[in-house]
């Protein structure tokens, strides 16, 4: 019950959020390269757009906030603003949909797969490795399969391995 309570607090916090629901959260992170991040070295492009917006962003924390400056960021692909928006929407339904169903059939093997796809997307997406190590705990506690209670295991050891190193956000 607990871990249907996170999951979906997490969903409608995002929901209540209209700067994540519009899309601007997502928009600013994959912009500056933070989200997917590990697909921009196949686009060499988009990976020096992303650098330049990094650039941008810290000569203008550099500067005085009483001169009201402002800079334009450059997408780094066509469409950014309602690709940006729409994985918002997805997001927040898939953490519904996940809440939904471990409330409904909290052991099912299909349910964890279900989570540990979630897992492993918000990993890809923004290491939040602290709070997704913790989820994977929680899954490992509620799953009765042996191989998925191994790919937990895998999970919380990789998160915690990139705590360890510092990598991420924990």
């Amino acid at each position: 019950m607990l871990l249907v309570i996170v999951v979906a607090t997490s969903a409608i916090q995002k929901l209540i959020s209209s700067q994540f629901m519009s899309g601007e959260f997502y928009y600013y992170m994959m912009n500056r390269g933070f989200i997917f991040n590990v697909l921009h070295p196949l686009f060499s492009e988009s990976l020096e757009v992303a650098k330049s917006n990094s650039d941008q962003i810290i000569e203008l924390q550099a500067t005085d906030p009483n001169l009201k400056e402002s800079i334009v960021l450059t997408n780094i692909f066509p469409s950014l603003g309602l690709f940006s928006r729409i994985f918002s929407w997805i997001t927040v339904a898939v953490e519904f949909i996940v809440a939904i169903a471990i409330l409904w059939k909290p052991k099912s093997k299909w349910v964890h797969l279900l989570f540990i796809v979630l897992i492993l997307s918000i990993l890809c997406t923004r290491l939040e490795t602290g709070f997704m190590a913790l989820l994977a705990i929680c899954g490992m506690f509620l799953c009765r399969n042996l191989s998925l209670r191994l790919l937990y295991a895998m999970i919380i050891i990789i998160c915690m391995s990139l705590i360890i190193a510092k990598v991420g956000f924990h």
